[in-house]
């Protein structure tokens, strides 16, 4: 059963070093944000193998739907989902789990954050704690390790394949439309839809200079910002825009229907 798949089911995303960014399988394709291709190392972490489902969503956050005729039901993924519900739902789904939330609205740590921010022009402060055992966000870093497959890279232009309908959901197969998850190949991680089907959210501001000053070791992001990071293409994008280096940033509070994130945990061990 699906369901129980994805409702409980963690991979465990083994650390190691790779060059992030422009990388030559993406094919003189790049952005200048995607510039300079950097070595980056990530810790061990936990990764969902899928995005996660409008059935999981409602069990947590009944007061929002966030539908809009862009593919409805339970294994489909959730969407028009903003970064500040996005974290609202990690803390749930925490504290519903006997976890430590990782998202908070003060730097002590004391109140859990929990927002639906119905404005995308609205800011509310989020405090991430990076050693709670919590749901949140994958960092932009651990995305593309985990998309372009870790320690079992086989270095694809996509996540998992040199042929994008291979492993995703775009704007030539789709019919504009997301689709349940889980349907094509996954990449050499065993994780879903990283190329394709919904924009997924990452915890770090934007800033299309960072990739020149960031740190080598589990790096976070900007200290602040005005536009977070989202990756990884969705039903809307081409096969251009579903490169894996691709970067996207949008503002926080915006909902919309390519828009939604999949689960990752710290590992304390």
């Amino acid at each position: 059963l699906r369901l129980a798949r994805t409702a409980s089911r963690m991979l465990r995303i083994a650390g190691g070093t790779f060059t992030m960014g422009c990388t030559p399988e993406q094919g003189g394709s790049c952005q200048n944000d995607e510039f300079p291709a950097h070595t980056v190392s990530v810790d061990d972490f936990l990764l969902s193998p899928y995005e996660l489902t409008q059935s999981e969503w409602a069990e947590l956050v009944p007061e929002y739907t966030p539908l809009y005729n862009r593919g409805e039901g339970a294994d489909y993924p959730t969407y028009r989902v903003s970064w500040y519900d996005a974290a609202t739902y990690c803390n749930r789904r925490s504290l519903a789990e006997g976890l430590e939330p990782a998202y908070y609205f003060d730097e002590a740590y004391t109140q859990v954050f929990d927002s639906l921010v119905n404005d995308q022009l609205a800011y509310v402060p989020i405090f991430w704690k990076p050693d709670a055992n919590g749901y949140r966000f994958p960092t932009e870093a651990e995305w593309e390790y985990a998309a372009r497959g870790g320690q079992a890279s086989g270095g694809f232009r996509y996540a998992g394949s040199d042929n994008l309908d291979e492993v995703a959901w775009h704007d030539g197969n789709t019919n504009s439309s997301t689709q349940p998850v889980g349907q094509k190949a996954p990449n050499e991680l065993g994780l879903y839809d990283m190329t394709g089907n919904i924009y997924e959210w990452c915890w770090d501001w934007y800033d299309d200079d960072y990739y020149g000053i960031s740190p080598a070791d589990n790096p976070e992001g900007p200290d602040s910002g005005t536009l977070v990071c989202i990756r990884g293409g969705s039903w809307i994008s081409s096969e251009d825009g579903s490169r894996l280096a691709n970067r996207l940033n949008f503002l926080p509070g915006a909902r919309r229907t390519t828009f939604a994130f999949r689960l990752a945990r710290t590992i304390n061990d």
